[in-house]
């Protein structure tokens, strides 16, 4: 198979799977929360502007997260030491809780898919993956395009 029939057969393979594995995702991670929950434990003194940049959405978008995540005790604000029109933001104890049983929840998952592909399936696909990154992470001037 050519390059082009490989592709449509991929997009076909991942129609089929699109439902289940929203379903999966939905239940083994929390999107754009968990991706957050992650930022603010490795990052001290973050602005909700700060994350608006991290996470690649608009700060209007932030602040509707931001209610609801205060509003579920999952994380703080407070004022910023040196200005006080900005807010710092924290997980609470509640907030790390969450975290962690979600990062041991993606890692049950994780851990069943691997052992359902077997070893070398497994390091194939992450090998995979890794060039993909690799690929996307690369600017269209270093591939040539």
């Amino acid at each position: 198979m050519n390059a082009k029939q490989l592709a449509q057969q991929f997009i076909t393979v991942m129609k089929q799977n699109r439902v289940s594995s929203a379903r999966d995702f939905s239940e083994n991670a929390l999107g754009v929360d968990y991706v957050l929950f992650q930022y603010l434990d490795q990052h001290e003194n973050v602005t909700p502007s700060d994350l608006s940049q991290a996470l690649h959405v608009t700060t209007a978008r932030m602040t509707v997260i931001l209610r609801r995540l205060e509003k579920a005790n999952m994380i703080t604000r407070s004022a910023h030491p040196t200005d006080l029109r900005k807010f710092i933001i924290a997980l609470t104890p509640t907030g790390r809780k969450k975290l962690k049983d979600q990062e041991t929840k993606q890692l049950t998952y994780l851990t069943d898919l691997m052992a359902y592909l077997g070893e070398e399936d497994a390091e194939a696909y992450i090998r995979i993956v890794s060039k993909l990154a690799k690929r996307r992470n690369q600017s269209k001037t270093e591939r040539g395009n």
